[in-house]
């Protein structure tokens, strides 16, 4: 497979805009075109603004679906992005991520269980139970939300249930590289999986983002990564390096569940 991660500002309050700025970018690509693609953590909406996050919330199966589903099916290539999550009627916000199939059809929803501070949790619910990982196109993939990939509880959680490959939707601020260069490796070696993670980039409403986006394999190593600015990476992964990392650090048959 190859995992695509597109590293962006991308427009607060403006939806369409992102679509339309992802429609160009899919359409244009060749050599780096993705089997799937992984966008940041609330890139529907963007991420710092209040406001723009209450007033474009939409269900999984709204007009940023349908928009995106199109797309997906123009192009062939699966998308996975971030969005503001509200049903109609339920109050509650969550800060969620969705990830759509090359045929359109939906694929895993996922809402982000540990929210970040107390601007997060005055804006979302918290998701309430784990979500397992879905197959597509022969992969196990699951969702980890920016903060959610930090506790290793969330990974294990995934690789105990299969996953082979995790997405990583994030807003990480800037000066926090122990996230891309510890943190994010760790969680891929001591679980024998991939991770693609994609950060925003650049400045909004005065928080700045770290970028780093990078895709990981099981052995620790990045396979990509991005600097600190807007940037397209991709990376082929094999399932094979899964089990060859597994025979030499053999983490997860070696953990004993009796203690």
């Amino acid at each position: 497979m190859r995992i695509g991660v597109w590293q962006t500002e991308g427009l607060t309050g403006d939806p369409a805009g992102n679509i339309a700025r992802l429609a160009a970018r899919l359409e244009a690509a060749t050599a780096d075109r993705p089997d799937l693609l992984v966008c940041p953590e609330l890139w529907l909406t963007g991420y710092n603004d209040p406001e723009a996050i209450r007033s474009r919330a939409e269900p999984a199966d709204g007009a940023g679906f349908r928009a995106l589903s199109a797309l997906a099916r123009r192009t062939g290539v699966a998308i996975a992005y971030g969005y503001a999550e509200q049903d109609p009627g339920d109050p509650q916000i969550y800060n969620s991520a969705q990830l759509i199939g090359a045929n359109g059809a939906p694929v895993l929803t996922y809402r982000k269980l540990q929210l970040w501070g107390s601007y997060e949790r005055a804006l979302f619910a918290p998701g309430a139970a784990r979500t397992p990982p879905a197959l597509h196109a022969g992969w196990k993939i699951g969702f980890s939300i920016c903060y959610d990939t930090e506790f290793p509880e969330t990974t294990r959680y995934l690789a105990r249930q299969g996953a082979e490959l995790v997405l990583a939707p994030t807003a990480l601020a800037a000066g926090s590289p122990q996230v891309p260069d510890l943190i994010v490796p760790t969680r891929a070696l001591e679980s024998h999986l991939f991770i693609a993670f994609a950060n925003r980039c650049g400045e909004e409403r005065g928080l700045a983002y770290h970028g780093g986006s990078c895709v990981v394999g099981p052995d620790g190593a990045k396979r990509a990564e991005a600097g600190a600015e807007d940037a397209w990476i991709v990376a082929d992964i094999e399932r094979g390096q899964i089990t060859e990392t597994a025979a030499q650090t053999p983490y997860l048959q070696d953990l004993r569940q009796d203690l």
